[in-house]
């Protein structure tokens, strides 16, 4: 391969890795206390409802029923301040199976933890259980659950859920908030995520540019 022609393989690599390079969270805790957006919105069942690059992560709610919500960036119930978070808009709670948090650009991380509020399908509930799961390349490495206690069926506070001295959650990929067993939820949302030590995956551009380096040196 020429020198000339080398160059282009670079500069052509570099240039479309460039324009579609993802957005990794901050190592840290993000408070998303950006401007309040809606982030998506529509039906959540079949495969969940789907927000992409918020701060850096990717969320998906699912949901039991095909009713419309909406991801939302901004004051959490009870001005517990911005967070993430699904509701109705008319003010129904619907019923969540899954919530989803993934690094928008698909990097592996280390949870420590995260803040939760939230509201049951009944409103004289007095406790629920929240279970968290987290995932590597599609396998369930780490458990955590909590039983929180409720005022009229919600969690007027943001709850901290540290996970930090849990087996399975130093390397993830994503982590699921779903209902314990016999609990349900209605509303959720989250705030203070902390995660650090963001490792990415080796990504098609990456490996495109080095393969056209490496055939050029074969050639030399």
């Amino acid at each position: 391969m020429s020198k000339a022609l080398k160059l282009l393989v670079i500069f052509t690599a570099s240039t479309v890795c460039g324009s579609v390079q993802a957005a990794t969270p901050i190592s840290g805790i993000t408070t998303f206390n950006g401007p309040e957006s809606t982030a998506a919105f529509g039906p959540a069942n079949g495969a969940g409802l789907f927000a992409g690059n918020v701060s850096g992560y990717d969320f998906r709610v699912v949901t039991s029923s095909a009713e419309a919500i909406g991801i939302y960036v901004g004051d959490l119930a009870w001005g517990t301040g911005n967070g993430v978070q699904y509701y109705q808009n008319s003010g129904n709670a619907v019923n969540m199976t899954r919530f989803t948090v993934t690094s928008n650009g698909g990097e592996d991380f280390n949870l420590k933890g995260f803040g939760v509020s939230l509201t049951t399908m009944n409103g004289t509930d007095t406790s629920v259980n929240v279970v968290v799961l987290g995932y590597l390349d599609g396998s369930q490495v780490g458990t955590f659950s909590r039983t929180l206690s409720l005022s009229n069926g919600s969690v007027q506070l943001l709850e901290p859920f540290d996970v930090s001295g849990t087996a399975g959650f130093n390397l993830i990929d994503e982590f699921r908030i779903e209902p314990g067993i016999g609990s349900q939820i209605g509303y959720l949302g989250i705030d203070n995520l902390h995660a650090v030590n963001f490792v990415p995956e080796p990504s098609s551009c990456s490996l495109l540019l080095g393969l056209g380096l490496l055939r050029g040196r074969r050639r030399n």
